[in-house]
């Protein structure tokens, strides 16, 4: 594959993954499944990634150990990828490793399954509690565009990447800055100095506690 063919290849394994969704019923909404088949999960991802084996380990992939066909496909399963374990991102790590996952990005059936559980709708303003990988974030803006989207991170590596994420992926958006999520420099949930935040009746509040109450897995996305 040419890398003029590999952008196309995105796009249809997006389709492909919000055609999985719908099927499995994790996904309803058109809005959310126009979000779905136009953010780029790949952005999110970062250059390695890891995943559980049988024996409670983590199996690290790096993208430049396979081709970029194989990592889109990987990119595009239905699946939870472990991005930072014990507080490390995995792209230090090789083979594998042990610990506990501290950020991943979440399997995207149980993202849209919590944003629909969560009733976000058009003219919604949210609060993301834990941006992860800023996956989910991105999901949000391109619904409801950046500056109703607000969303906070304690751990600084992990928002610092997921900061660089957001900005990358809208960069090639036909709506340059309907990615570039308002994430707070400071630790802690206090929310951007002077902003908005979520108040008021339109408010949402996405919490990995909406995970827990569908019954699914919780992490940072």
């Amino acid at each position: 594959m040419t890398t003029h063919e590999t952008p196309g290849l995105a796009v249809r394994l997006r389709r492909t993954l919000a055609d999985r969704l719908a099927r499995t019923g994790s996904l309803h909404d058109p809005a959310w499944r126009d979000a779905v088949e136009a953010v780029p999960r790949e952005r999110f991802l970062g250059s390695a990634v890891a995943r559980g084996t049988e024996d409670g380990a983590w199996q690290v992939t790096h993208r430049a150990e396979v081709t970029e066909d194989e990592w889109l496909h990987l990119v595009y399963r239905d699946e939870t990828w472990v991005t930072q374990i014990d507080g490390s991102m995995v792209e230090g790590a090789h083979g594998t490793v042990s610990g506990a996952p501290t950020s991943s990005s979440t399997l995207p059936g149980l993202v849209v399954l919590m944003l629909e559980a969560a009733g976000i709708s058009d003219g919604d303003k949210v609060l993301e509690v834990g941006t992860g990988t800023g996956y989910s974030a991105a999901l949000m803006c391109h619904r409801l565009g950046s500056h109703a989207v607000t969303s906070v991170e304690y751990d600084p590596a992990v928002a610092g990447r997921a900061r660089d994420a957001l900005t990358a992926a809208g960069r090639p958006s036909p709506r340059p800055a309907s990615y570039a999520v308002r994430l707070p420099r400071d630790r802690g949930y206090q929310g951007e100095p002077g902003g908005s935040g979520s108040s008021g009746r339109s408010g949402r509040a996405v919490r990995r506690a909406v995970g827990r109450a569908v019954g699914g897995e919780v992490g940072r996305r």
